[in-house]
C-alpha cells in the first residue's frame, strides 16, 4: 500500500533471465521521476553470477552502498534436522547466499537463539539452534541480526547471553537485545565511510522483556524509539533503519501497533522501516517519502504447511551519496521445508500481487 503521501517513485517490474534460472526483480526508484535519466542493464547489482538486474544510470554517483534485508530465519527444529541430513549447516543458504554475501551489509531477523547446551528440540515451538550455525551465518555474509522477537528466550537466560556474545565474536551485530540500555540502544555499522544506524524493538512479551539487570528484548516503546533514532543521528548515522517484530500472524495486512511504530520511527528521522513476525509478506507503504515494509515473511523456516508461509521477500537497498536511491524487491520460495531460492516470474507475480496490486498502489 503506497499511501499517506503522493507517490514519488517508479516501479519497474522486470523478468530477469539467467542461465537455467529466472527471477523477478522490482526496483523502486526513490525520488521524483525527472531525475531518472535512463534505464540500462548493469552488472553492479547481480543477484547471482549469471543473472542481471536493472540499475538506474547515474553518472554523478560517487559511491553506492548496498544493504540487503531478509525475513524470519529459524535454524532450529526441522531446519536443523534437514540441514544435518544434507550434511551442512550452510545448506539452507546455498541458493541465496551470493545476494547476501555480496551486499555491503546483510541483515536478518534471527528467530532462533543459539546455545552450546543440549537438548535441541526438533518438534514444538521452542527454537534453539546449535552454534554450528555461526559459521554458516558468516559464510552467508550476515552482518546484523535483529533479535527483539518472541523466541529470543527459548534457550533460557544462558542462551540469550550466549547468542549475543557468540554473534559478536564472529562479527555479527545483535540489535534489540541486552539489558535495558543496551537493548534500546541503536548500533552503527560503517562501510566505506557510510554510517548505517540500526534500531530494533519487538511486541511485548512480559517474560522476555529487558530490565536493568537481566538480558531480554527491547519491547515496543515509542518514546524510546524516538530517543534511539535521535541518538543515532547525533552519532553521525547517514541512514537509519528501524526494525520491528510485530503484527498479526498469517495476514497480509498490518495492524495499528505496526503502523504506530512505523510512523513514529519515520517522524523521528528513520529512513526505512523493516518488519518481521507475521510469517506472510505484508503491504508496502510510503509515508513522508520513506518506505515501510511491514513484514518480509519467512526467509528460512519450516512452515511448509501453506504456500504463503513458504514465501518471503528479500529487500535490497542502494544508498547513494548518503541517501536511499533505489530499492529492489526479490521474492523467494522456500523448498524442502528449509531451503529458499529466488522465485521465477510466475511465482514472483503471485507473491507480489497482494502487496503491489493496482489497488495497493493507489495513494491514500
Amino acid at each position: 500500500m503506497l499511501g499517506r503521501d503522493s507517490v514519488a517513485a517508479q516501479i519497474i517490474a522486470l523478468v530477469l533471465l539467467g542461465i537455467g534460472v529466472s527471477i523477478v526483480s522490482v526496483w523502486i526508484v526513490v525520488g521524483a521521476l525527472p531525475h531518472v535519466v535512463t534505464t540500462r542493464v548493469s552488472k553492479s547489482f547481480i543477484p547471482e553470477p549469471d543473472l542481471l538486474a536493472v540499475n538506474i544510470d547515474q553518472s554523478a554517483v560517487v559511491s553506492t552502498t548496498t544493504i540487503v534485508f531478509g525475513g524470519d530465519v529459524m535454524l532450529a527444529r526441522h531446519v536443523q534436522v534437514l540441514q544435518e541430513q544434507a550434511g551442512s549447516y550452510e545448506a539452507a543458504w546455498e541458493q541465496i547466499r551470493s545476494v547476501f554475501s555480496q551486499a555491503d551489509i546483510a541483515v536478518i531477523n534471527l528467530e532462533s537463539p543459539l546455545s552450546d547446551q543440549p537438548p535441541f528440540p526438533t518438534e514444538g515451538f521452542v527454537f534453539k539452534a546449535k552454534p554450528d550455525n555461526l559459521i554458516a551465518l558468516r559464510a552467508a555474509g550476515i552482518d546484523v541480526a535483529h533479535l527483539a522477537n518472541n523466541h529470543f528466550d527459548n534457550a533460557g537466560a544462558y542462551g540469550m547471553t550466549y547468542t549475543i556474545d557468540a554473534l559478536q565474536e564472529v562479527g555479527i551485530q545483535p540489535v534489540g537485545v541486552g539489558t535495558t540500555t543496551a537493548a534500546y540502544a541503536g548500533h552503527i555499522v560503517e562501510r566505506a565511510g557510510v554510517r548505517i544506524g540500526f534500531v530494533g524493538q519487538g511486541y511485548d512479551v512480559p517474560w522476555n522483556r529487558a530490565t536493568d539487570t537481566t538480558t531480554g528484548i527491547a519491547v515496543i516503546d515509542l518514546e524510546q524509539l524516538q530517543h534511539s533514532i535521535m541518538q543515532l543521528r547525533e552519532h553521525g548515522a547517514d541512514i537509519v533503519v528501524a526494525m520491528m517484530h510485530a503484527g498479526t500472524e498469517y495476514t497480509h495486512e498490518s495492524n495499528q501497533v505496526q503502523k504506530d511504530f512505523a510512523y513514529t520511527a519515520i517522524d523521528a528521522g528513520a529512513d526505512i522501516v523493516i518488519g518481521h513476525h507475521p510469517h506472510w509478506i505484508q503491504e508496502i507503504e510510503q509515508y513522508q517519502g520513506k518506505y515501510i515494509f511491514y513484514s518480509l515473511g519467512n526467509l528460512i523456516f519450516d512452515q511448509n504447511w501453506s504456500a504463503k508461509t513458504s514465501q518471503g521477500l528479500v529487500v535490497r537497498v542502494a544508498v547513494v551519496d548518503g541517501h536511499i536511491a533505489h530499492i529492489g524487491l526479490l521474492p523467494v520460495v522456500i523448498e524442502a521445508n528449509y531451503k529458499p531460492r529466488f522465485a521465477n516470474s510466475d511465482e514472483a507475480r503471485t507473491i507480489l500481487e497482494p502487496v503491489l496490486s493496482p489497488a495497493a498502489m493507489t495513494a491514500q
